[in-house]
């Protein structure tokens, strides 16, 4: 059964960790939080909006916040590319992760 997402229907998904799964369409992709990685997500980021809304996290836009939020889930070297990248976007409140050295 194919899941509907922001960008069209998923050909594919790639579970990343329990609740982190990434879709990809024939346009476009990215990944869905469940409600439980969403709260978390929140607790970290609480003023974040997704460009696609909800728990969804366009592949352009939002994507980097995801190995940011949850290191433990990706490799060290995309996680250090994800957080240059949100480094480079507007704040997201990226600001206490330079400060706290995380």
């Amino acid at each position: 059964m194919a899941t509907t997402t922001p960008w069209g229907k998923s050909q594919d998904t790639e579970t990343i960790a329990q609740g982190i799964v990434f879709h990809s369409t024939p346009s476009h992709g990215g990944y869905k939080l469940n409600p439980a990685r969403m709260q978390e997500f929140r607790i970290q980021f609480p003023e974040f909006q997704t460009y696609a809304g909800g728990p969804w996290f366009e592949e352009d836009c939002d994507a980097a916040m995801i190995p940011v939020a949850f290191p433990d889930c990706f490799p060290a070297e995309q996680v250090a590319m994800a957080r240059d990248r949100v480094r480079s976007m507007a704040s997201h409140g990226y600001e206490r992760f330079e400060e706290g050295g995380a």
